[in-house]
């Protein structure tokens, strides 16, 4: 094809030479004949290249009038040669190309050619081609104007594959720069070309054009992303890299390869997996409460059972113990008493923990600090002579409503258990108070042994302990019992227990109650 546009700029840039070299012949008096026999050459020279173009030529007159067309300009026009002879050429020029087209013929009169102009043309069928005009003048041997031969080139599937081409580059343009992800595109070395500008406006750093992505740009990730890079690019493959650590935060990379590079784009999804691991514990929190919600209820029903047995049981003993006995039965009473008193203790326990505490004192506007100070004031003599060290961090004013007894409650049996956790050797126990967020937070924290990871979910069921059945530390050995108490006190004061643990680091206790509500004074009274 290009051959073919090669021969007929040639032949068109010959035709005038042509016409020079026979007009010359007769001027310098050549026989006759043989200038006729050249004339005739050249003349058939030039049919042939007219005729059998295949191009669109044209013959124009000085006046702008066509005086010959090809076949294959009359097919592309849908014209009969006789309805386009001796009309003027601006009727297959479509009308947005005849004001060039009068400048275009101006032109070629002065300098007798014209190169690769592009116009549009019209079909008889009103159909619209684009075409590139080039025309040359031919002259008599006087240098007078005859004709110009003029050659329209079609390049309407070019310009349409152009223009395609031109409305995906659009399209990809705005894909890249307006794609919410980060994106940045690379070349076949890894260079950055251009960034869009989700990336440019995310506060972030930018990377140059012509860092080494992975390398200059973003080198510190928990892979080698660089090799992972190269290895898209020469596979021709895309990847993706979901959850990828990258300094504090998790990302998801997409590297997609194209010829000439990779499209890298990246989205933060550090949020996404601080809700996802958030739900994960609210749905572990709502499973544990109803968990509980199901023991309180069974745990109930032991408790009326056991406080049966044990009016029976008391009685009978009782009974026993104003009777005439020897000195070992009456021995075997007073166990047979204790024992039924810390049965009972047990069987209280298991009714508050199932909310069916026998007697539920009012609440009271408390200052939790002090509540904790009566707690401590009970235990601090012991704990110092166990090497506990006791270190209060109080806010200030931090009031609740509540009920002071069972909430003392809740703090003992966590203390107890600081202190059980910290011996024999002692240790640390730490208590802080503040407001956070509408709530006051307690922290009861220890350095002892601290509790296995598997362990720290059952902590608040019933009858389970980590404490050991046999020891120094109490006359009874755990009954599992506390902390589940303590778990429905509080809840039943609308707030939450949580534990945090490390082995042999230590456990902190985290208890959160609601702020007493303040009362604004009206108007009235402010008077």
């Amino acid at each position: 094809m290009k051959d073919k546009y090669r021969t007929n700029d040639r032949l068109l840039e010959e035709l005038p030479e042509f016409h020079y070299r026979t007009n010359e012949s007769e001027k310098s008096g050549t026989k006759r004949k043989e200038a006729e026999e050249k004339l005739w050459e050249n003349e058939e020279r030039f049919k042939n290249f007219f005729k059998n173009n295949p191009e669109y030529c044209y013959m124009i007159s000085p006046e702008g009038l066509i005086l010959d067309v090809n076949n294959v300009a009359l097919k592309a026009l849908g014209y009969k040669k006789e309805e386009l002879v001796g009309k003027s050429m601006n009727m297959v020029y479509a009308p947005e190309s005849l004001s060039k087209m009068r400048e275009n013929f101006t032109k070629w009169k002065k300098t007798g050619e014209l190169k690769d102009e592009e116009m549009v043309i019209i079909t008889k069928h009103g159909n619209s081609h684009v075409v590139l005009l080039s025309a040359t003048a031919l002259q008599d041997k006087d240098g007078k104007l005859l004709s110009s031969v003029s050659v329209h080139k079609d390049i309407t599937k070019r310009k349409l594959a152009e223009e395609e081409l031109r409305e995906k580059e659009e399209f990809n343009f705005a894909l890249f720069q307006h794609n919410p992800g980060q994106t940045i595109a690379v070349d076949q070395e890894g260079r950055v070309v251009k960034t869009n500008m989700a990336k440019r406006k995310s506060g972030d750093r930018v990377p140059n054009i012509g860092d080494v992505m992975y390398k200059d740009y973003a080198g510190r990730h928990e892979i080698d992303m660089y090799s992972e890079l190269m290895e898209c690019i020469k596979s021709a493959k895309t990847k993706t890299f979901p959850e990828l650590k990258y300094n504090d935060k998790f990302l998801n990379i997409s590297i997609a390869s194209f010829p000439k590079g990779a499209i890298i784009t990246s989205q933060d999804i550090t949020e996404q997996k601080r809700a996802e691991k958030e739900k994960e514990r609210l749905q572990a929190q709502l499973i544990q409460s109803e968990k509980m919600a199901g023991i309180g209820t069974m745990a109930s029903g032991i408790a009326h059972e056991f406080n049966n047995l044990l009016h029976i049981m008391r009685g009978h003993a009782e009974f026993a113990q104003s009777t005439k006995k020897t000195k070992d039965v009456e021995e075997a009473l007073d166990v047979v008493l204790k024992t039924s008193d810390e049965v009972a203790k047990i069987v209280g326990n298991l009714l508050t923990f199932a909310r069916e505490a026998p007697s539920k004192k009012e609440r009271e506007t408390v200052d939790i600090n002090e509540s904790i100070e009566g707690v401590l004031s009970l235990m601090e003599e012991h704990l110092r002579k166990q090497n506990i060290e006791i270190v209060r961090k109080y806010g200030r004013t931090l009031q609740v409503e509540m009920n002071m007894g069972e909430m003392q409650q809740v703090f003992l049996n966590i203390v107890n258990n600081a202190r059980d956790s910290m011996l024999p050797k002692g240790g640390k126990l730490e208590i802080e108070t503040k407001r956070l967020n509408g709530n006051i937070e307690v922290s009861i924290s220890d350095t002892g042994k601290g509790i296995e990871k598997e362990n720290l979910g059952k902590l608040f069921e019933p009858f389970y302990t980590t404490k050991r059945t046999e020891g120094e530390n109490s006359e009874f050995p755990g009954t599992g019992l506390g902390l589940s108490v303590s778990y429905g006190i509080v809840k039943r004061h609308g707030g939450t227990i949580e534990v945090k643990s490390k082995m042999n680091k230590g456990t902190t206790f985290i208890v959160k109650l609601p702020l007493k509500k303040q009362r604004r004074k009206s108007l009235h009274n402010n008077k």
